[in-house]
């Protein structure tokens, strides 16, 4: 009986999370992530020296600005960012979200980097 009500309260907060809004633009998204980027590779280049011969390599690069809070049992995060294709410089601005059951509490503010090196793996519309 208390699992069979554990789970229907993770499924409705699961269900009300997934229908939360996509984050809250800021006023001038296009400076600021043009400031998200350029910080973003700074403190990268600066961490590891070698992130420039790679990112010489790669075919783009995305760089998301993300917030996370975690409750016992769920979780959800949201971010804002950038896709940009190195080869024509072509941008695409992204907003993702996640949500995420088990356990842990708090919150983190975190910028991610991802990588492409593979034209498969690596498509903007």
């Amino acid at each position: 009986m208390m699992l069979s009500r554990t789970l229907l309260l993770t499924l409705a907060l699961a269900t009300l999370a997934a229908c939360g809004s996509a984050p809250e633009l800021p006023e001038d998204f296009e400076t600021w992530v043009l400031d998200l980027e350029d910080r973003t590779l700074q403190d990268l280049a600066e961490q590891h020296p070698s992130v420039d011969s790679e990112l010489d390599r790669a075919i783009g690069y995305a760089i998301f600005s993300n917030q996370a809070t975690k409750v016992p049992v769920v979780g959800k995060g949201e971010g804002l960012g950038v896709a940009v294709d190195r080869a024509n410089g072509q941008r695409q601005y992204l907003s993702v979200t996640h949500f995420d059951v088990g356990g842990g509490l708090g919150a983190l503010a975190y910028r991610l980097v991802i990588v492409f090196f593979d034209q498969d793996d690596f498509c903007l519309l």
